[in-house]
């Protein structure tokens, strides 16, 4: 018998407090996680100057994208960085290169400014807070990955790979409709694409 939409909230609730205290103990353990993670993540994409990786700035103890961005600009590759408009609404991504000056959102997540170009991402690197082998990942339950990406995928192909420990994985993360699939997990320890 399937868990009911209630019953899944809860489930993801219980599970998201697991993970952040997880997160928390990974971090800490593991200070190169960051460089291998960026050093794994270029290994899999096939760079091109036409596209445009959009990353996340780091809340808390999601593993850094600091190494990944200087190697993506070392490269000549936009970089772009998502800003929270509506609370309901997807992301929007905007140009971000070394030194640009960043703002706090509402949500107290550091972002471009407004006035910086909007970017139309070809790849999207996304936090989370766990995943599994079929390419979920649970976030912190606003559902702005999920709507962004649903958005996103209506109009283009694009590629969106979940970033973070490999400690993170666990065996099924809790699903519900609106749940947006990763195309790719990369992690310190390695990487593996999903099959869609």
């Amino acid at each position: 018998m399937s868990s009911t939409p209630v019953e899944i909230s809860s489930q993801k609730k219980a599970l998201r407090k697991k993970l952040l205290s997880r997160r928390a103990a990974l971090s800490q353990a593991q200070p190169q996680a960051a460089q291998e993670a960026a050093r794994i993540c270029l290994s899999l994409l096939t760079l091109d100057t036409d596209l445009v990786i959009a990353a996340y700035h780091p809340i808390g103890t999601e593993l850094h994208t600091e190494f990944l961005l200087k190697s993506l600009w070392y490269k000549g590759i936009r970089c772009a960085l998502p800003r929270v408009g509506d609370a309901a609404g997807p992301l929007t991504f905007h140009l971000y290169q070394q030194g640009d000056r960043l703002e706090d959102s509402a949500f107290g997540v550091a972002e471009p400014l407004a006035s910086a170009a909007v970017m139309d991402p070809d790849v999207i690197i996304v936090p989370l807070l766990g995943f599994d082998k079929d390419g979920f990942r649970l976030g912190y339950g606003g559902g702005f990955y999920d709507r962004t990406l649903s958005g996103l995928r209506r109009r283009k192909r694009i590629v969106a790979i979940g970033y973070g420990f490999a400690g993170q994985e666990v065996a099924e993360i809790p699903r519900e409709d609106h749940d947006e699939p990763l195309d790719a997990i990369v992690t310190d320890q390695g990487a593996f694409r999903l099959e869609r």
